[in-house]
């Protein structure tokens, strides 16, 4: 390890706060090999999503992006298009269609994928998935994923155009180079972009969806 090396490790484990805030709730921050999460958002991403997996314990639980198993055995379906690993559902989170419904449906830095990283893209396919998505919803059941700003020019406006069926949006901040982060508005965060000034992103939005009982 050179000296480069030794002061950044010494920034994250000594000068970084261990845990952050969010909605009046205290977290700590996430530190695992795989993705390096202590350089990136999954730092906080992970930690505020598992918090909802811990509450769901026992009830159905579905996973689009096959981020979570990664780190976590739980039982819960994942849906992944492209991620050819054993469990996993390969098809496209806008059509599938189980026979079941779910308590509980999460997301970790997928849904401004979609439709972006097709050819041609397609704008409206997010607004369409989110709205399928709360089809599979049991009743009182919710939606709950995270989205960096600035890697899908759709997503931003409809975020920024409060176009998308949420029914709260919280967002965060990066705020220095050894990954510190901190609960903003969304006009804090909106002119953030990816990779500057740190690496990865510097925004990161919390989206929830509820479905009430009829």
């Amino acid at each position: 390890m050179n000296f480069s090396q030794l002061v950044t490790a010494f920034s994250y484990r000594f000068l970084r706060p261990a845990g952050f805030e969010f909605q009046g709730r205290q977290y700590l921050y996430f530190d695992n090999p795989y993705n390096t999460t202590r350089l990136n958002e999954r730092a906080v991403e992970v930690p505020l999503i598992m918090r909802y997996v811990q509450e769901a314990e026992g009830k159905s639980i579905l996973e689009i992006g096959n981020v979570l198993s990664h780190y976590y055995s739980f039982p819960h379906d994942v849906v992944d298009k492209y991620e050819k690993t054993p469990g996993v559902i390969n098809q496209d989170a806008l059509t599938y269609s189980p026979k079941k419904k779910y308590d509980l449906i999460i997301s970790i830095s997928t849904i401004e994928h979609i439709g972006w990283d097709e050819f041609p893209r397609k704008a409206n396919k997010i607004p369409k998935t989110l709205q399928h998505l709360k089809t599979l919803l049991k009743k009182d059941g919710q939606i709950v994923f995270t989205v960096p700003v600035a890697t899908n020019d759709y997503l931003d406006k409809m975020l920024h155009d409060h176009s998308l069926p949420l029914t709260d949006m919280r967002c965060l901040k990066r705020m220095t180079a050894n990954n510190q982060w901190v609960e903003k508005s969304w006009e804090q965060i909106r002119y953030c972009l990816y990779d500057t000034p740190f690496q990865n992103a510097n925004g990161l939005v919390v989206g929830t969806i509820k479905k009430s009982t009829p």
